[in-house]
């Protein structure tokens, strides 16, 4: 406000203050707002040369980072539009077919046992994938009903499906379980591979037909019905093509990975940077 303090070196201070701690009695509630705001404790050089002579290494050291970072999803991106162009020719002049022609609804029910552990997998929205959930007991499940993940199970959210929370099961995924909200479909030998039919389903035209089957409106949930799934059409390119699409589909997946690991390492590595610089390491 006095210009005692350089604005992207106040910037870079905020990240390693502790925000609610430094909040003073106003804080006890853990929210931020123009009242608590003030109240947080910022030390800084008094030297605003120093402050800058700060930030310019910082910056100097994270550029390197994001150049990094920008590296890793520019590679992601050029398999995106590589799949999406052989997706469309894929898709020209081929028979559409109802989802239950191709794939077929498998409910593999878990009779739990009070003392034995089962690992829980999750969907992302937005086509992210799949994820490790926490272990939970038998005696923690309780009477809800959960059912066993394969690997290549094609998995929908019902709840989340309309936010692209669809995906394939992985390796890692095999005999992890999930509850009664998620519908796994298994593809018929020789007519379809997950891989496609999930890309197909986060497609546009896929995604509008699975909102389209997914009525309601109260906030984020939306239940996609099973009698409209199996009755969505897809399109059902020769089942080779599919393989080799379902090869490259799985390339991208581990790309994404590789691209995920490597951001959350950049972002440790530029939070390492900014707490080094702030205890004048730098």
């Amino acid at each position: 406000k006095n210009g005692r303090i350089d604005k992207k070196f106040l910037f870079y201070a905020l990240q390693v203050v502790n925000l609610t701690a430094n909040a003073g009695d106003a804080s006890k509630g853990k929210t931020l707002n123009t009242k608590t705001m003030p109240l947080i404790e910022v030390v800084f050089p008094e030297d605003i040369i120093e402050q800058r002579r700060i930030v310019a290494r910082i910056e100097e050291l994270t550029r390197r980072v994001e150049k990094t970072r920008a590296l890793a999803q520019e590679r992601e991106n050029e398999l995106d539009i590589l799949l999406q162009a052989i997706y469309s020719h894929m898709i020209e002049d081929v028979e559409w077919k109802p989802l239950k022609e191709v794939a077929s609804l498998i409910r593999r029910k878990v009779n739990t046992k009070p003392e034995a552990e089962y690992e829980e997998m999750g969907v992302r929205s937005f086509g992210k994938g799949t994820f490790k959930k926490p272990v939970l007991t038998g005696e923690q499940i309780g009477k809800k009903r959960i059912y066993w993940i394969h690997e290549g199970d094609l998995v929908f959210n019902n709840v989340f499906a309309w936010e692209k929370a669809i995906a394939v099961a992985q390796k890692e995924d095999h005999k992890r379980v999930g509850s009664h909200r998620f519908i796994t479909y298994v593809p018929h030998e020789k007519k379809a591979t997950s891989e496609f039919l999930c890309y197909h389903f986060l497609s546009k035209k896929g995604i509008e037909d699975i909102r389209a089957a997914s009525p309601g409106s109260a906030g984020r949930n939306r239940t996609l019905g099973l009698k409209k799934l199996e009755k969505i059409l897809v399109p059902v390119p020769d089942h080779n093509e599919q393989l080799r699409f379902a090869e490259m589909a799985k390339h991208r997946l581990e790309i994404q990975k590789e691209t995920a690991k490597v951001d959350s390492e950049l972002q440790a590595y530029s939070a390492a940077v900014i707490a080094k610089a702030f205890r004048g390491e730098l």
